[in-house]
């Protein structure tokens, strides 16, 4: 038997307490009993015949509401739009390519007035230009020079070939890749050379209106303070005396750029370079500063923006969002074409002393590239080697190839005024086959095509002068 007291109510000698059936072992519980409701004790009893315990359950009056999960948004003292994370980082990349064109237009420096984002990615970036052991701690990094670190240097351009120095250079620099690049998309529309054949309010508003001042006021000091810079190109500006002149070509994959000038001109395009020069060098301080004022605008935005009420997180998100649409705008201009224009401008590089022209296979523009270059030189050639130049742009050293270009030497030594002669009937034929002479009458009409663009391009340019002249 149980120790369990029984319960007053229960009268153990009832029949509805006989079991009809056999008695359990002592580990089964038996048959359940009808509940017997006690309402002074507001309880439900139910009386279990196991060893004969009795169990009391009480009812539950009062039912227990659980507290919503989510919060209404409109409860603007629960929700909070904390954006302070994310502006130091976000539009970091869109802000540095705003930020390098500062010097590229009249007056830009004074246009960095907004709350622009990225402020951390900003002072990482322009903070390693300061120079001392001070400001290496705060900016670890390869430091870069100015220039490198507005991207206005470090592209290469094309391979150099000087016609009259018998100058090579295998690789020149970032003004002569500005120019290579003008070819593609340039105003100017190119000429095409004649072709037989062609080729394929609360204090807590107060926190996050103070943090947009505050970006407000560092990205116009930084803009001011990087703007305030001497932009300007550094080139051999004095050559060696007796040097030749500057005549050459800047080989690409698929085009030819022909330059002629003075040594000094071409060095400017072949050697030259721009030149930042900004205040404080060589340690450049006030750059520091200012990007050590954009790390704390980081960093009390952190602190700040999350105290702010939701109406002031909204009016800094808004603001960041804004400036990230105006530096995204920026970023999307074509720097170099806006560097570009900047150099000719600078070196006067004006769009009637430029030239384009279209030529329909490789050939044709080997040999017209030998007669341009060749152009106006006194006769017999000296200090110039047209056999030369042709190699550069058709190394082929077959023999068809071989009788094209002393074909095309030997017109190209005549002197002005003299007859022309790219028909193949005049052209010693010996030792080829039948496909090689097939070959070689097609090379020879290129050359002809190309003379004869040549004598067009001569005649327009004697036109605009004296169309200049009167």
């Amino acid at each position: 038997m149980s120790n369990f007291p029984a319960h007053p109510a229960a009268n153990l000698n009832s029949p509805a307490f006989k079991p009809s059936y056999p008695a359990p072992s002592p580990t089964t519980v038996s048959d359940l009993n009808p509940f017997a409701m006690d309402e002074a004790a507001n309880s439900v009893k139910m009386y279990f015949k196991a060893e004969m315990a009795i169990f009391t359950l009480p009812v539950l009056e009062h039912v227990m509401e659980l507290p919503a999960v989510l919060s209404p948004i409109a409860d603007s003292k629960k929700f909070n739009l904390n954006a302070s994370a994310v502006a130091g980082f976000f539009g970091g990349e869109e802000a540095i390519t705003a930020m390098a064109t500062v010097h590229l237009y009249r007056g830009r420096r004074w246009l960095g007035w907004y709350n622009s984002p990225g402020s951390y990615i900003i002072a990482k970036e322009f903070g390693r230009i300061s120079r001392s052991r001070f400001w290496s701690g705060l900016f670890p990094g390869s430091n870069h020079p100015p220039v490198v670190a507005f991207k206005l240097d470090g592209k290469t351009g094309p391979k150099y070939v000087a016609s009259h120095s018998g100058t090579v250079m295998q690789q020149t620099g970032h003004l002569a890749h500005l120019l290579t690049q003008g070819t593609d998309n340039s105003d100017i529309v190119p000429t095409p050379l004649p072709a037989s054949r062609h080729a394929t309010i609360s204090l807590y508003h107060w926190y996050c209106f103070a943090m947009i001042f505050l970006g407000i006021i560092s990205s116009g000091v930084t803009c001011f303070v990087i703007g305030s810079g001497d932009l300007d190109i550094d080139t051999v500006k004095t050559p060696a005396k007796g040097s030749p002149a500057g005549d050459g070509i800047l080989l690409m994959k698929n085009d030819v750029i022909i330059l002629k000038g003075k040594e000094k001109d071409v060095n400017v395009i072949t050697k030259g370079k721009f030149l930042l020069k900004l205040k404080g060098e060589p340690e450049y301080t006030a750059i520091g500063l200012c990007s050590l004022l954009l790390e704390v605008q980081f960093l009390l935005q952190l602190l700040l923006i999350p105290q702010g009420s939701l109406i002031g997180q909204t009016m800094f998100l808004t603001s960041i969002i804004a400036s990230w649409a105006y530096n995204s705008f920026l970023a999307s201009l074509d720097e170099e074409k806006l560097q570009r224009k900047l150099f000719c401008d600078t070196i006067g590089l004006r769009q009637l002393t430029v030239l384009s022209f279209e030529a329909s296979t490789r050939t044709s523009m080997a040999a017209f590239t030998c007669f341009v270059l060749c152009k106006d030189l006194p006769r017999p050639l000296q200090g110039i080697k047209p056999m030369n130049i042709l190699l550069e742009l058709v190394p082929n050293e077959t023999p068809v190839w071989q009788k094209w270009r002393e074909q095309v030497v030997a017109q190209v030594k005549k002197k002005e005024g003299e007859m022309i002669d790219f028909q193949s009937e005049n052209v010693d034929m010996s030792g080829l086959d039948e496909h090689d002479r097939a070959l070689l009458k097609d090379l020879l009409q290129d050359a002809k095509d190309a003379y004869d663009g040549y004598i067009l391009m001569t005649d327009d340019r004697r036109s605009l002068k004296n169309t200049k002249s009167s």
